[in-house]
């Protein structure tokens, strides 16, 4: 089950004209006057949405439960880690393909433009936890110039991971269903980007395979550093 969030602009191609010479209105000029002041007043008030404002439109979607996992470094990242952060989450596997790659990338992105931020964190969460140890998790984020500080690559117990991916995130987490193998080469996971607020509320999710999506997140991550401030 995917959530996905419709979002609305305030721009002119919403309106509808009428077709050319179907429909004419005329007024004098100073007895329409007020008429419209009140619709240009409208018109802003509608369009000139604040910060606050569109904090308000993230609605929280889901709370994610307490954690307590492996990085990359062997080192434990638990839920308290990240408290007072707003963090993005994405979903991977270190044998996946292009597809995975593409969202390293696009993760690699979202540090770039974060970098300065010290309440912002990323974290990577494998969806095949007996295979990507620590030990390759570190080798697989060098690919993608990863400060483990701040953005952290994990691992841990198949019943969490998947509780956590599945019960907080609401996304898919699974081995590839005809397979039987303890360690199975394909999964399914998410292609979608989580962003958790400074509360552990889930609050947008992006498609990671959209090239767009750095720059989203990061205009999605400054809204609600302003709503915390």
């Amino acid at each position: 089950m995917e959530i996905t969030k419709e979002s609305s602009t305030c721009n002119d191609n919403n309106l509808i004209y009428p077709p050319e010479g179907k429909l004419k209105i005329g007024f004098n000029f100073i007895h329409g006057f007020p008429f419209t002041i009140t619709i240009l007043l409208g018109v802003f008030i509608f369009c000139g949405c604040s910060e606050g404002d569109k904090a308000k439109e993230l609605s929280r979607l889901s709370l994610v439960s307490p954690f307590n996992l492996v990085e990359s470094n062997g080192g434990m990242i638990n839920s308290t880690n990240l408290n007072g952060k707003i963090w993005v989450a994405h979903f991977f596997y270190t044998r996946c393909g292009r597809e995975c790659m593409v969202l390293g990338k696009r993760m690699e992105g979202i540090q770039r433009l974060t970098r300065s931020m010290d309440d912002v964190n990323l974290v990577s969460i494998s969806v095949d936890p007996l295979g990507d140890t620590p030990e390759y998790l570190k080798y697989y984020a060098k690919q993608f110039n990863a400060d483990t500080n701040k953005w952290y690559f994990l691992t841990g117990e198949k019943s969490e991971v998947y509780d956590l991916i599945i019960g907080s995130f609401l996304l898919p987490a699974s081995p590839e269903l005809n397979s039987k193998s303890e360690f199975p080469k394909n999964f399914i996971h998410s292609e979608k980007f989580a962003v958790v607020d400074k509360q552990g509320f889930v609050r947008a999710f992006f498609d990671g395979m959209d090239r767009e999506t750095p720059q989203k997140v990061f205009e999605t991550i400054n809204t609600l550093k302003n709503d915390f401030q």
